[in-house]
């Protein structure tokens, strides 16, 4: 289960009694990654899972539980490993 909040200007969608309709959110998902700078010439990352729709999903759980946090690595432009690391919830 993914629960998500919506963006201002977000698409209103009509559900008829025994009709299909798609749903204009939800997947395929982004994962957008922003990175800031911080002290010591180190920088902050944070992690946001976008649906299609711009909503930002705000909890993830996969079958009853929540995922392990996701992982990280930094490498420079030769592909030399220089960081690595998990995201945290909340």
């Amino acid at each position: 289960m993914v629960a998500a909040e919506g963006v201002a200007g977000g698409t209103a969608v009509t559900i008829e009694v025994g009709k299909s309709t798609p749903a204009p959110w939800g997947g395929p998902l982004r994962l957008h990654v922003v990175a800031a700078p911080a002290r010591g010439g180190h920088s902050n990352l944070s992690l946001k899972i976008v649906g299609q729709a711009g909503e930002v999903c705000n909890s993830l759980v996969v079958n009853g539980r929540q995922p392990s946090a996701p992982t990280f690595v930094m490498a420079s432009a030769e592909g030399r490993k220089v960081e690595s690391g998990a995201f945290q919830f909340g």
